[in-house]
């Protein structure tokens, strides 16, 4: 996943990702988003974030009902 990777690059550790949140995201300081920004990370306005974290959220919701699917079918 992208996200992953970037915040990866930028220092952050995968646990520190929240993807049980209303929308999945990782948490920073302002340090780490001059880190971000200065690596490429552009800032989104309120529609855009919003309209991304959704996208994040239905992805994750299909990776865990196939999983889970795939799961049952071995049983």
């Amino acid at each position: 996943m992208e996200l992953h990777a970037f915040a990866d690059d930028i220092g952050l550790k995968r646990k520190w990702f929240q993807p049980s949140a209303s929308y999945p995201h990782y948490d920073i300081t302002l340090k780490t988003r001059s880190i971000a920004l200065a690596k490429g990370a552009k800032i989104g306005s309120k529609k855009q974030i919003i309209y991304c974290a959704k996208r994040l959220k239905e992805e994750q919701n299909k990776k865990n009902n196939h999983t889970q699917a795939q799961l049952k079918l071995g049983f």
